[in-house]
């Protein structure tokens, strides 16, 4: 695989939402583990480690500009976008309702959501996915980069 010189890159936060249900339900598994009996403990593993795994993804949530695109990535997934198939980019807001993770929306929209509030379109040409969504943590500066990338392209 070739190695793409990173023009600009910012992490996805995680929103207030996201915190606290994985605090919650790491800190209830915890307290479950502890009041149970060591059998009905080991029950809680699995959740332990969705809960991790989650955890995880969420913290692998980066954007990307590259020389030759867009990379969007919340392992294992790398989604990547060419500039010339870039037809726009805009600001927009992400609803309280939408979900958080990896996100497969009506009308060929793909999203990456940390948070709801600020977020980038991205309108493409072609391809599955008409729309990429995401939340990086400067959406403002990160869409600006991103039409001045896709200008010269």
């Amino acid at each position: 695989m070739p190695v793409r010189k990173v023009v600009h890159e910012e992490g996805a936060p995680l929103g207030r939402g996201v915190k606290a249900l994985l605090l919650i339900l790491a800190g209830g598994a915890v307290v479950a583990a502890t009041l149970l009996p060591s059998a009905d403990a080991r029950i809680l593993a699995p959740l332990g480690a969705a809960l991790l795994l989650a955890a995880g993804a969420f913290a692998t949530m980066r954007f990307r500009l590259t020389e030759e695109g867009l990379e969007a990535r919340m392992l294992p997934v790398i989604y990547r976008v060419g500039y010339g198939e870039i037809e726009g980019v805009e600001l927009t807001e992400v609803p309280w309702y939408a979900g958080w993770g990896l996100r497969l929306m009506p009308g060929r929209k793909l999203a990456f959501v940390s948070r709801y509030g600020r977020a980038v379109r991205v309108r493409k040409s072609r391809g599955m996915f008409r729309e990429v969504l995401m939340t990086p943590e400067e959406p403002e500066r990160f869409a600006e980069r991103l039409r001045m990338m896709a200008k010269k392209a």
